[in-house]
């Protein structure tokens, strides 16, 4: 379908990211609100449409420059094969021919309080599957085919107490004929991503690490990431970590409700190097967390002190304070900022030095206690001051051909 460029332009003119937006509100020289795109359930706005029309959400990274971009977002449609899709959801005419009537997204004057999403737990077909494949690597990792593994973990500071406390296991290529051995569905175990269509397994040759959780009287594992662990692996081409399908929990939660303080780190590596250093530790797979963490990480933190573990690079920094902006804790929560020491790239190295734990110590010493509310208020009174810099910027832009023509101009006698 052809779209004429005036007619791009007429759509990008008429149509705004505001219809979009439930119940805005000023802010400085934009409007925010809670996010509108999907996959994003938040309590706290964290979404803005500034005055030349693109938008930003603090909270899930995702902007653009106009409504069109909006569109991509709002409707999960792919660059740039949808963009005539796009285009015709927001009112775009067909070729000079009357299109179809503009998408108008309901709004309300007192919405109701959205409810937080919850990670969802594997199936009960998916849990026999994670039993059987949890104890034969176990075992795997235990015997002559899993020396190598074994010598990777103690060789990162891990006693092997704390190896067979967790669970962890080994990926052997045997997983397939076990569950056939049993009657389990294989087909199961493909969508559960532990298994290819050749029947191969897709963690062989990694360390695998379960996370645990309570179903009714037993403890199961629901949940899997597994890493490169081989003598020289490069994750050049191949991905360090691999995690079963479904949604990614925050990891050793369970573990950690009883605590009184627990550290909240990047990695299942940093968070086991901290176990094995006595600290109780919780990981949320990556440098910030996902929305379906944050209701995790404010149970825990309504039980305990947080210690948000800082690694020392430019994206461990980034992340800290996205974490911190993202979480909007409960009225009453203690979070705490630590630094690592110099030299010590994550929490994970720290099992590895024979004074990891008095590095460890030190670093919670000189951490710092964090007022969530009050970064989260300078961080929007710093967006507010960003934008009308820019709005500056753009007046001056806007004005300077005109000044310059009028200095031009000769002086009227």
């Amino acid at each position: 379908m052809r779209i004429a460029e005036s007619e791009i332009e007429r759509v990008r003119s008429a149509r705004s990211v505001l219809e979009f937006m439930e119940n805005p509100r000023r802010s400085g020289t934009c409007f925010k609100a809670r996010c509108p795109l999907p996959g994003h359930d938040e309590r706290t706005p964290s979404f803005y449409c500034y005055p030349d029309g693109g938008y930003w959400c603090f909270g899930c990274g995702r902007g653009g420059k106009d409504v069109i971009s909006f569109a991509f977002h709002y409707w999960e449609l792919s660059w740039p094969k949808d963009f005539p899709v796009a285009l015709e959801k927001l009112g775009a005419r067909r070729d000079g021919q009357a299109g179809v009537r503009a998408f108008l997204p309901p709004t309300s004057s007192s919405p109701a309080p959205r409810r937080e999403e919850l990670p969802s737990l594997p199936n009960a077909a998916a849990l026999a599957i994670y039993r059987v494949a949890a104890a034969l690597w176990r075992d795997n990792l235990w015997k002559p085919t899993g020396r190598d593994a074994l010598d990777y973990l103690r060789g990162r500071g891990l006693p092997d107490r704390l190896i067979e406390s967790e669970g962890t296991g080994y990926a052997t290529g045997t997983l397939a004929a076990e569950l056939g051995r049993r009657g389990l569905d294989l087909e199961a175990a493909r969508r559960a991503g532990l298994l290819r269509a050749d029947g191969s397994e897709v963690f062989q040759g990694r360390v695998v690490l379960w996370e645990w959780r309570r179903i009714g009287e037993k403890r199961a594992p629901v949940w899997a990431v597994a890493r490169l662990c081989a003598a020289g692996a490069s994750w050049d081409h191949t991905p360090k970590y691999l995690y079963v399908r479904g949604d990614r929990l925050l990891g050793g939660l369970e573990g950690a409700l009883g605590a009184a303080e627990v550290a909240l780190v990047e990695g299942p590596f940093d968070r086991l190097a901290l176990l094995a250093l006595g600290q109780a530790a919780v990981f949320m797979g990556s440098n910030e967390p996902s929305d379906k963490l944050l209701p995790e990480i404010r149970r825990l933190a309504k039980r305990a002190i947080l210690l948000l573990i800082r690694d020392r690079d430019r994206a461990g920094r980034h992340g800290s304070w996205a974490t911190i902006y993202k979480l909007a804790l409960p009225p009453g929560a203690r979070l705490g900022l630590v630094d690592l020491p110099r030299g010590i790239k994550d929490p994970g190295q720290l099992a590895e030095r024979p004074n990891g734990a008095a590095l460890y110590r030190e670093a919670t010493r000189q951490g710092r206690m964090i007022d969530t509310e009050k970064i989260r208020r300078r961080c929007e009174q710093c967006h507010d001051i960003a934008e009308r810099q820019r709005a500056a910027r753009r007046d001056r832009q806007r004005i300077a051909p005109r000044a310059q023509a009028f200095v031009g101009r000769p002086v009227a006698r």
